[in-house]
């Protein structure tokens, strides 16, 4: 987390700076590829938003349980629950170039699996899956389904992405 708030520091200094005079801006100046630290950040959003029973994902699992071949990922991290009847998962993919929307379509799918295996429940698990989102960077791809029982849905969810999309900030 620590290398995360000091790139958001760091991007907050330089974007302060293009305001102090002058006629020269910062924009002229090649941007900086946005290093993010996706441990840190799957990491931080597992802890943050409760997962009950998490398991990692590995290699077999990114196969099985979301079909998607490992032929078209770079790298991957993430967690999903376990437990019974909850969508919970937080995972990270990196892909091979050229096969972004391919993924991003598989995840979309086990998205709208869990959400229409938990539809009849129309609980709190069903909203969960209902508000997933997958959050989309270049080749980052995150699917973020998840949030504690004592707070909104939605609120959850909006939490999650605003810090997804603060973390990829340049």
């Amino acid at each position: 987390m620590c290398k995360l708030l000091k790139i958001c520091l760091l991007s907050a200094a330089i974007a302060c700076c293009g305001g102090c005079g002058g006629e020269t801006a910062i924009s002229s100046v090649p941007a900086q590829p946005i290093i993010v630290d996706h441990i840190e950040v799957v990491d931080y959003l597992v802890d943050r938003y409760e997962m009950p029973n998490a398991t990692s994902l590995d290699a077999q699992l990114l196969e099985e349980y979301i079909q998607i071949d490992p032929k078209l990922v770079e790298d991957f991290y993430g967690f999903f629950s376990l437990e019974e009847g909850y969508p919970d998962c937080i995972i990270y993919i990196e892909v091979v170039k050229k096969e972004e929307e391919s993924v991003e379509a598989q995840l979309e799918k086990r998205r709208s699996f869990l959400e229409t295996s938990l539809e009849k429940k129309k609980d709190w698990q069903y909203e969960k899956a209902n508000k997933g989102e997958i959050f989309v960077y270049d080749q980052d791809l995150y699917l973020i389904i998840g949030g504690r029982s004592d707070v909104d849905v939605a609120t959850e969810m909006a939490e999650m992405m605003a810090f997804l999309r603060e973390s990829y900030a340049p």
